[in-house]
């Protein structure tokens, strides 16, 4: 009985996750999404550029400001979303994001 319980309660579980997982997101959940995506991709590079610079003596300057100013559109672009988001998640995800777009720019000041 226990087992059989345990079982169901995995499938169930199971169901609920791949059913939120399948959810297409909206517009606006996608656009701040793609900023997010961007940004995770930017701070990669950014530390890419560090950790090349210090292993290897090489001047990658230009990757790491590359990754910076890419940081910096990005926050325009979210600013500009912003002002044009109505539903909630969206806007509680971008007021992350912008967070941390804004500590990772004073971080590197």
């Amino acid at each position: 009985m226990k087992k059989m319980l345990t079982w169901s309660l995995l499938i169930i579980a199971a169901l609920v996750a791949y059913k939120y997982l399948q959810t297409p997101l909206t517009p606006e959940m996608e656009s701040v999404k793609e900023l997010s995506d961007g940004f995770r991709q930017a701070v990669r590079e950014y530390n890419q550029a560090g950790k090349s610079a210090a292993v290897g003596g090489i001047d990658t300057s230009a990757g790491a400001e590359a990754a910076v100013d890419r940081v910096s559109e990005i926050r325009s672009r979210l600013e500009s979303l912003q002002l044009e988001l109505e539903e909630e998640k969206a806007i509680e995800k971008a007021k992350d994001l912008m967070e941390r777009v804004r500590r990772f720019l004073n971080q590197i000041d």
